[in-house]
């Protein structure tokens, strides 16, 4: 038991890390070239990890895939897979430091794709970690105990999911969201000298937001679909009964 705590610990660590990692490389002005380069370049070894540790998800694809409940995970993860291809293939093209020795120039067209990618694959991750999140609550009970499970915790964890939404609404225009995610070039300015925390608490409110809509959709989907279960099982029930009699 806690060497499968363990590694669980270690697997909600690493998304962790690499969610703060990907926060922070959305910060380029901030943190120059060489350092956003860096931080990816860490990125995309804990992405390697990340996939190494769930090599089991691919080997189960094909049975999955036939299955409804799990083709829109499987839609998502595959959006997932091709936005951080293009990622990675847009960074080596606009690398001024860290691969500059490959001699690339993608030029301002490379660095839209550039843009368009990161922030996709952003809003993917928190679609993704929004799926997966009855998962990891499932895990932090085990590890905390009643606490994370008791009334008051979840009246607050709900209240900080609306207060959330409704600043990734505010902070999706802030950061000109839409526009990168269209692939137009954005010249957005940020004061970060003045309101650094205000940059990151945006971003963060974004992925909030969406990693709330992916959860409540799937948990709504879910009801949903085992309601219509019961009905078929009742209807199912009621023609046994009667061709009995």
């Amino acid at each position: 038991m806690p060497r499968r705590r363990g590694r669980w610990l270690f697997r909600i660590g690493l998304v962790a890390v690499m969610l703060a990692l990907m926060l922070l490389a959305m910060a380029h002005q901030w943190t120059g070239d060489l350092y956003h380069e860096l931080i990816g370049v860490v990125l995309f070894a804990g992405v390697l990890i990340h996939n190494a540790i769930h090599l089991r998800w691919y080997a189960r694809l094909p049975r999955n895939a036939r299955n409804r409940r799990h083709r829109l995970t499987i839609l998502v993860n595959v959006l997932l897979l091709i936005s951080m291809t293009v990622l990675l293939g847009s960074s080596l093209v606009v690398s001024r430091e860290v691969f500059a020795f490959l001699g690339l120039s993608g030029g301002a067209t490379g660095r839209q794709v550039h843009i368009l990618a990161a922030t996709a694959t952003l809003i993917l991750v928190a679609i993704h970690l929004g799926m997966y999140w009855q998962t990891v609550m499932g895990v932090v009970r085990t590890m905390v105990g009643r606490l994370a499970s008791s009334r008051a915790a979840l009246m607050v964890l709900r209240i900080l999911v609306v207060v959330a939404v409704a600043y990734g609404v505010k902070a999706s225009f802030e950061l000109d969201v839409g526009t990168k995610l269209v692939g137009y070039y954005s010249f957005g300015y940020w004061d970060f000298e003045n309101d650094t925390v205000g940059f990151f608490a945006g971003y963060a409110s974004i992925v909030a937001m969406y990693a709330a809509l992916a959860h409540y959709l799937r948990r709504w989907g879910g009801k949903r679909q085992r309601a219509k279960s019961s009905v078929t099982s009742r209807k199912a029930r009621g023609r046994g009964a009667s061709s009995s009699t």
